[in-house]
């Protein structure tokens, strides 16, 4: 398990795949972590490497500051993207199927951009959003047992 990271349930491994180490999910059908307590100050980015081996699967990231601030983010394995539900879901181009994807949220002062594999696939401003997030979330997650986990390789984060 990554130094630091904190599941709140569900059973994980770290898997070792064409040289990459992942964390997956094991016999359960969903879980979400909490990250090394991290302090995300205007600018910043985050980056998720995800692999989906199959459709039906999914995570999201969510952050949280003070003063009830929130953001949530979503990504599945069709290449969907839902930044903070109040916007349309948009679908990547550079999208590579059972694949690593870097699944990327920048920010810089309300406005949140969201990139796959460098193209940005979705733009939000959200004026009460202003301030830091200082707790980082990251759930994975798929829909039946015809399903497999989502594997992640990497979060970063950075300003």
């Amino acid at each position: 398990m990554p130094p630091g990271w904190n599941f709140a349930g569900g059973q994980i491994r770290i898997q070792d795949k064409q040289g990459r180490r992942a964390i997956e999910l094991v016999g359960v059908q969903g879980t979400a972590a909490t990250l090394p307590p991290v302090v995300l100050k205007d600018p910043f980015f985050l980056e998720v490497e995800v692999e989906f081996p199959q459709k039906n699967a999914g995570i999201d990231v969510q952050l949280y500051g003070k003063e009830n601030r929130f953001l949530y983010l979503t990504l599945d394995a069709d290449a969907k993207v839902m930044l903070h539900s109040s916007l349309p879901i948009a679908r990547a181009k550079d999208w590579q199927p059972e694949k690593v994807n870097r699944f990327r949220l920048e920010r810089r002062g309300t406005e949140f951009v969201v990139k796959i594999n460098g193209e940005q696939v979705e733009k939000g401003t959200f004026l009460h959003l202003k301030g830091d997030f200082d707790r980082v979330q990251v759930g994975m997650g798929y829909k039946d047992q015809n399903s497999s986990s989502p594997r992640i390789h990497a979060v970063t984060v950075g300003h």
